[in-house]
């Protein structure tokens, strides 16, 4: 059976990569969701260019709607930024996406100190690592 659901996502690197789709899985899980029914496509997950890659696919789906993707999920780390900053700075660069919904996923300082501070949490959360 194909998915009715696809959910795209734009991170920054493998760490985010490990953790977020993770997560995301869990959610739909939790929420009693068939897990058959989403289809989880990285679009971007090397180099730290998670928000630029999103601005391109974005320029591109404007033109031409390539990908049928019901939720975007883009990440960044705030690193020195901070949570608001970053995440005001994702959205500005999706002013009326040709999406309907779109998420950002903001780990405070960086993925990289979550994996340090308690890694025995993290698999719990979201499956081992």
């Amino acid at each position: 059976m194909a998915a009715k659901y696809t959910i795209a996502y734009f991170l920054e690197d493998i760490g985010q990569e490990a953790i977020i789709p993770p997560l995301v899985k869990r959610l739909i899980r939790e929420a009693g969701k068939p897990a058959d029914d989403f289809e989880h496509r990285t679009l971007n997950a090397r180099g730290g260019r998670s928000i630029s890659s999103y601005k391109t696919f974005l320029a591109d789906a404007r033109r031409r709607m390539h990908l049928p993707a019901d939720l975007l999920i883009v990440g960044s780390d705030g690193n020195c930024q901070g949570f608001a900053k970053r995440r005001d700075e994702i959205r500005a660069e999706a002013a009326d996406p040709p999406y309907p919904n779109v998420v950002t996923a903001v780990p405070d300082p960086h993925i990289e100190r979550w994996y340090l501070l308690d890694i025995p949490a993290l698999s719990v959360a979201g499956g081992s690592f």
